[in-house]
């Protein structure tokens, strides 16, 4: 029960403030900080698959429909749902899927949370910016964007991570 109010409050929060503030900084031509993606790398590592892709949907169909696009953010959190499973055996092992706890540098240690973070963000990136692209040419400008956007928004999530230590309580 307290586990569903933290995150609700986390998805409200992150969905307003990538909407309302983040989306319309222009730090850098080429990086979008991606708060919102907090919302699905902050879950429990136990969480099922199915309510995995149920959470990346309404994520995805909230951004799409505050931001005026057409379905780019829900394929790309979709994405990040599905492969959510493989990020965490590939960067943590798998017997992180067997804990309950949720991704915190406190938790992880801050080296494995880094690298589970900064996977995740690039497997969502790199569709992401693919499918807004929809073309291979100028690569080198949606690979770059790729690279700057996960970099500027891993230090969110982290962020993320450190003002919601209330998701490390059972």
């Amino acid at each position: 029960m307290y586990r569903g109010i933290a995150y609700s409050a986390l998805f409200v929060v992150a969905v307003l403030l990538q909407v309302l503030l983040l989306d319309s900084l222009f730090i850098i031509p080429f990086g979008v900080p991606m708060l919102y993606l907090s919302f699905l790398i902050l879950q429990p590592f136990d969480r099922n698959a199915i309510s995995m892709l149920g959470l990346g949907l309404l994520l995805g169909l909230a951004m799409d429909l505050l931001s005026g696009m057409d379905g780019l953010y829900t394929i790309s959190a979709l994405w990040l749902a599905f492969v959510r499973r493989g990020v965490v055996i590939l960067s943590l092992g798998k017997d992180a899927l067997r804990e309950s706890f949720i991704p915190s540098a406190r938790v992880l240690g801050g080296g494995r949370f880094w690298i589970y973070t900064l996977s995740a963000l690039l497997a969502h990136n790199v569709v992401f910016f693919l499918f807004e692209a929809l073309t291979f040419d100028n690569f080198h400008i949606t690979l770059s964007r790729i690279v700057v956007s996960t970099i500027f928004t891993a230090p969110f999530i982290w962020a993320a991570a450190k003002l919601f230590p209330s998701f490390n309580k059972k």
